[in-house]
């Protein structure tokens, strides 16, 4: 089971009421009588709609014009301001502000292969990208000392002012309004009405608020003494050569700070929930943890037996965790580097069975890890112990399946045998079907009818375990995302898979709270950040929405033309200044930025 090691003392103040929760040992989730109330409303034709979308349905609008022309595999979105990133095939990073429609960021060969993770720091004055290439990239994020030139006359003090020191400028007429009749009057007038540079912003295109720095502040300037003076001669001389065009485009734009160290792809990154710190894990079997004010390494978390699939920083911020492609979870002081937890063996995940999605609860030592073979694993972090195994498939999904297997393969023998005696000339051919719809009703009446047709999780794995290959051939699927639920009183947790189906699970019981499905593989899964919704995003290019207490839809967006492949949640509060709405972004409403395979970063509402 787990390597055994001294219970260390929680990692939350104690005024926080932070205890672990009361759970069975060793259980397997899955609740009989709450999956057969599923199934009768499945079977009656009871439950939540899919909320199918029509195959000519138009995409839903975006509030940035995100066309790239290169597959979106990595989004995110900024925590407090209205910008959102987009890491592309093209081995680059896009930076947009949402409110302005400015491209804040074009650095479009920053990498040397294909960029897999984006994301802004937690108090948004970073910008980070992951690569093939092995390397991470640092912007730094800060507000324009200047103000667009456009504003009226007498605003631009005040406003530049406010920029300087974090607040929202003073607003401005636009060049329409200024120069239609009234003159002056009534560009004093608009100036006047309108306190906020952020109103200006948006009237004619003009500058954001925000912009993309060098990775490192810039030192002081010296004088120039003799040799500064050697130097830049020097320098004129190499500068005679006229820089190629590749050499052009590398230069222009804000140069970030490079972060170098592992020794294979870097497979995905996160931030530190409250500090200026870098995780990310390695195909090399190795995560590292990097400072981004200055590009030190702080630790490398070496140790695994096989690619670093997942990690995450648990809710204080205290350990990182870890999973494997060796089938194994691991706990480390991110300052230290060492591994205090090793979770394998019994009741974990069998040996080299990749897991694939990770996610540790915000308050608890607890961390919810899923596999490929369909399940996932509930585990407390400071002791090892496995709370409960969450199974998607149940004892009906297998038959089923199982059915299906059997009658497409007997229908294509038969539609082969029937081909066979038209070639021969017969003229009457008949294609036997009775004896699959015979197996079909056996199978039902084995399982007791759609009332029974859903068993525990438990009862589920172990037939599937007893169940002879040669016979019965079960692809389960995989489970691609896993997360908990932010909201303090519910204790919900959610497991998406491949499959198009979505689980929430009552931490409290162990059971089945809402079952979903939908088209599509789930590519990436996460919750409201203030609601109890859960949202995903899927290969039909779809961001769906549902409730994550009876598994009703709430929204089904088509964000793309092709399969998302990224998404992010955020809640923008509304900037000071009247001139916010004139944006159209719903400012303090949830909004979805993603990336799909056809090119496209989509910010749109989520509309619950």
């Amino acid at each position: 089971m787990a390597d055994e090691r001294e219970e260390e003392s929680a990692f939350w103040s104690e005024d926080q009421d932070g205890t672990v929760i009361e759970i069975p040992d060793a259980a397997t989730a899955g609740d009989e009588e709450d999956e057969e109330d599923m199934a009768d409303e499945e079977a009656d034709g009871i439950g939540p709609p899919p909320g199918e979308m029509e195959d000519d349905q138009p995409l839903a609008p975006s509030f940035v014009h995100g066309e790239i022309g290169e597959p979106v595999y990595a989004v995110a979105a900024h925590p407090t301001a209205p910008l959102v990133a987009a890491g592309h095939g093209g081995d680059g990073v896009r930076v947009w502000d949402a409110h302005t429609g400015e491209e804040l960021l074009r650095a479009d060969a920053c990498h040397t292969d294909s960029v897999t993770a984006v994301g802004f720091s937690a108090d948004g004055e970073f910008l980070a990208s992951a690569s093939l290439d092995k390397t991470l990239r640092v912007w730094r994020i800060g507000r324009r000392a200047t103000v667009p030139p456009t504003l009226p006359a007498g605003a631009e003090g005040d406003a530049a002012a406010d920029a300087e020191t974090g607040d929202a400028g003073t607003d401005a007429a636009s060049s329409d309004v200024a120069s239609g009749a009234g003159g002056e009057s009534a560009a004093a007038a608009a100036a006047a009405a309108a306190p906020s540079a952020w109103s200006a912003l948006p009237a004619a295109g003009l500058r954001s608020l925000w912009e993309v720095l060098d990775g490192k502040a810039k030192k002081k300037a010296k004088k120039a003494g003799a040799k500064g003076s050697k130097k830049a001669k020097a320098g004129k001389k190499k500068a005679a050569a006229a820089p190629s065009d590749e050499e052009l485009v590398a230069s222009a734009g804000p140069v970030p700070m490079v972060l170098e160290g592992p020794a294979e792809d870097i497979e995905w990154m996160t931030w530190h929930p409250t500090s200026p710190v870098l995780l990310c894990g390695s195909a090399d079997c190795t995560a590292w943890v990097f400072l981004a004010t200055t590009g030190a390494c702080i630790s490398v978390l070496a140790g695994h037996e096989g690619a670093v699939t997942a990690g995450v920083f648990d809710g204080p911020g205290k350990r990182v965790v870890t999973a494997s492609d060796d089938g194994t979870l691991r706990v480390w002081s991110p300052r230290t580097g060492e591994c205090k937890l090793v979770v394998r063996g019994r009741g974990w995940f069998d040996p080299g069975a990749p897991v694939v999605s990770l996610a540790c609860h915000p308050t608890k030592p607890l961390a919810l890890a899923g596999g490929v073979d369909g399940t996932a694993r509930l585990v407390n972090t400071l002791t090892g112990r496995i709370l409960a195994t969450f199974v998607h498939q149940t004892k009906a999904a297998i038959a089923l399946e199982r059915v299906a297997n059997q009658t497409a393969e007997s229908m294509g023998r038969a539609i082969d045998a029937a081909a066979a005696r038209m070639r021969a000339g017969d003229e009457e051919v008949t294609i036997p079907i009775s004896s699959a719809a015979e197996e079909a009703v056996a199978v039902e009446e084995e399982l007791g009818g759609a009332a029974a047709a859903s068993a525990s999780a438990g009862d589920a794995a172990a037939e599937d375990d007893a169940a002879d290959p040669a016979q019965v051939e079960v692809t389960r699927a995989s489970i691609e995302g896993v997360a908990f639920c932010p909201t303090e009183d519910l204790q919900l947790a959610v497991t998406a898979a491949s499959d198009g189906t979505l689980r929430v699970w009552d931490l409290s019981t162990l059971t089945v709270r809402a079952a979903c499905r939908q088209e599509g593989s789930i590519v990436r899964v996460a919750w409201h950040p203030a609601e109890p919704a859960v949202v995903t995003c899927a290969s039909d290019g779809s961001v769906r929405a549902f409730d994550g207490r009876d598994g009703t839809t709430l929204s089904v967006i088509p964000a793309h033309a092709a399969m998302c492949l990224d998404m992010q949640v955020r809640v923008w509060a509304a900037p000071e200044g009247p001139g916010a709405a004139s944006s159209g972004i719903p400012w303090g409403e949830a909004v979805v930025v993603s990336g799909g395979d056809d090119g496209r970063l989509a910010l749109v509402e989520l509309g619950i």
